[in-house]
């Protein structure tokens, strides 16, 4: 009889600690200890993801800002007049090469950065072999004209490239401020989503509304406001280029901040009205996206 009550002791043990173990373990959820580590975990993975994303753009922004030191360096080599005539006219032709190069590789960065964080190696590759193609092809024909139509294009722009390297300063200037309101009106616009991808519609719609009355509306009256007088001066004395052989159109490239700030307003009151509609619920278009979901 005492074996046979030992043993029910035994089994009566084995039954009850299964179910008292967790009881005695603290769960992770309420642990503040464990919320902390695995907040501090979080933390760090984060910050190693955003080194690995940056350090490829950081390494390419490095090398652009020493490209100029690096041609210092190559004068230097130098010896004889003669090659330091030729390397500076070679310099000025490969300007115009660089503008193909210069605008795949500001285009290829991103995708670089996200391959080099996911240590995608093959693709990366891949991404490497296809944009050494596209600049090839593009500067090949530039620096063949450059070389055979040489002394027309000297013409032109002068020894200096002075006109064409103006002319891409308005073409990247005119650029941004004429697509800036189509870029707001098709909400193609970059946003820092912190908040903003989180939140309910009528939040969005909202916060597109603040963003209008706060930020973007008085921005643009200042720009409208204060560009008028360099405007009216710049026309009145037909304002050209510092450079003696630079674009006589300083006056015609100011003009286009009034014009910036006009068609900002006028997209921004487009965008605000459609995030009135949204708010309110009486966007017709969501109302027969959401119809078309629910009748699947």
């Amino acid at each position: 009889m005492l074996v046979e009550h030992r043993q029910r002791e035994t089994d009566t043990d084995a039954d009850v600690s299964p179910r008292a173990a967790p009881r005695a373990e603290p769960s992770a959820r309420t642990d503040p200890a464990s919320r902390g580590a695995h907040r501090a975990s979080s933390t760090r993975r984060d910050l190693r993801e955003i080194l690995r994303f940056s350090l490829p753009v950081f390494l390419s922004e490095m090398l652009k800002k020493f490209r100029g030191d690096l041609q210092t360096l190559l004068l230097g080599v130098f010896s004889t007049v003669v090659n330091v005539g030729i390397f500076t006219v070679a310099n000025k032709l490969s300007f115009v090469g660089r503008i193909s190069s210069a605008a795949i590789m500001d285009s290829a960065e991103p995708m670089i950065a996200e391959l080099h964080a996911r240590n995608d190696l093959a693709q990366l590759g891949r991404l490497y072999q296809t944009t050494t193609r596209w600049i090839f092809l593009l500067n090949f024909p530039v620096i063949l004209a450059m070389i055979i139509f040489a002394e027309p294009i000297l013409a032109i722009f002068g020894e200096s490239f002075t006109r064409l390297n103006e002319a891409v300063m308005y073409a990247h200037a005119l650029g941004f401020l004429m697509a800036a309101p189509a870029a707001l009106i098709t909400n193609a616009h970059v946003r820092v989503d912190v908040v903003y991808e989180h939140v309910s519609t009528r939040t969005k719609a909202l916060l597109d509304l603040i963003g209008f009355c706060v930020f973007l509306a008085p921005v643009m009256l200042l720009l409208l406001i204060y560009s008028g007088p360099v405007v009216e001066l710049a026309w009145r004395i037909g304002e050209k280029s510092p450079e003696t052989d630079g674009l006589p159109f300083v006056f015609l490239l100011k003009t286009a901040m009034p014009v910036f700030a006009v068609t900002m307003m006028m997209a921004g009151v487009a965008h605000a009205g459609h995030a009135a509609l949204r708010w309110r619920g009486l966007d017709r278009h969501e109302q027969q996206t959401s119809t078309t979901i629910v009748g699947r």
